[in-house]
């Protein structure tokens, strides 16, 4: 047995267009229309979010490279005191670790 194949698609955009009624304010459906305005609304806060995240990274990263730059300069001029310094934390750490 045989079917038309325009059958099912047509008796489909028949069923399509009688069961979505089509509301005063031209949407097709005030649930759906009100999902989409919830999914843009977290989508944007999502977006805001991820920025805030990457600016406080940036801040991060430079303030990591300034304290870095810092410590660099302190230990060119004072190589041997640095030196001490790390001798004595160690020495200390040990014993605690005892």
């Amino acid at each position: 047995m045989q079917t038309d194949p325009a059958l099912p698609s047509a008796t489909a955009s028949k069923l399509a267009t009688s069961a979505k009624p089509e509301h005063s304010n031209g949407s097709l459906n005030p649930i759906v229309d009100k999902a989409h305005k919830t999914v843009d609304r977290l989508a944007t806060r999502a977006h805001e979010a991820t920025d805030q995240v990457v600016a406080r990274g940036e801040e991060w990263q430079a303030l990591q490279d300034r304290w870095m730059g810092q410590v660099r300069e302190q230990v060119r001029q004072r190589p041997l005191t640095i030196v001490g310094v790390a001798l004595a934390l160690g020495f200390l750490s040990s014993r605690i670790m005892r």
